[in-house]
């Protein structure tokens, strides 16, 4: 192997080498404001645009974002403050609130879907109504003679289409 060979294969390798030092996702910050990474930083974006626009300069959202954090968290709306500052938290304060209200609604969902994720895993077999096995017949007679499912019925004086609309609407004023 010459030293041209040898070059090349140690930078090949190097190349391909991943350093030790990379953060685990445990040893990662956790995102603790009660709105999404995404909207915060489509946020501090959007303000850095706005002050340019107003001739401030991008720097006056360092100034900007504690004011930001402190309503996200407290809800307190910034006070003695730069006029610059009060007039962008005016024009950003109800897409703010739009997403406080959109993130506390996923949270609210999210633990749903937790406590009866917990809920089915903690049941116990016992608790289940037994279930047959494909290609058994029904032993007991009770099983036999009720079926699987219930028949939908519906009056001659509706039609299906109407039905299912009353369902959906339904559905939908209830969540």
């Amino acid at each position: 192997m010459n030293t041209q060979n040898a070059i090349v294969t140690v930078s090949a390798n190097f190349r391909t080498h991943k350093p030790h030092f990379s953060r685990s996702k445990s040893a990662k910050e956790r995102w603790t404001k009660p709105v999404s990474k995404a909207f915060y930083e489509k946020l501090r974006l959007r303000c850095e645009q706005i002050f340019e626009e107003m001739r401030y300069g991008s720097g006056w959202v360092m100034n900007f974002m504690p004011a930001v954090d402190r309503y996200i968290s407290t809800g307190e709306t910034p006070g003695m403050c730069d006029e610059g500052i009060r007039i962008v938290f005016i024009c950003l304060r109800h897409e703010i609130d739009m997403a406080l209200e959109r993130s506390a609604k996923a949270r609210k969902r999210a633990a749903e879907r937790r406590e009866g994720k917990e809920a089915a895993q903690t049941a116990t077999p016992a608790d289940e109504p037994h279930k047959k096995e494909k290609g058994t017949l029904p032993t007991d007679t009770a099983d036999a003679v009720t079926p699987d499912c219930k028949a939908e019925t519906f009056s001659p004086t509706t039609e299906p289409v109407s039905e299912i609309r009353i369902q959906r609407n339904n559905r939908e004023e209830s969540s």
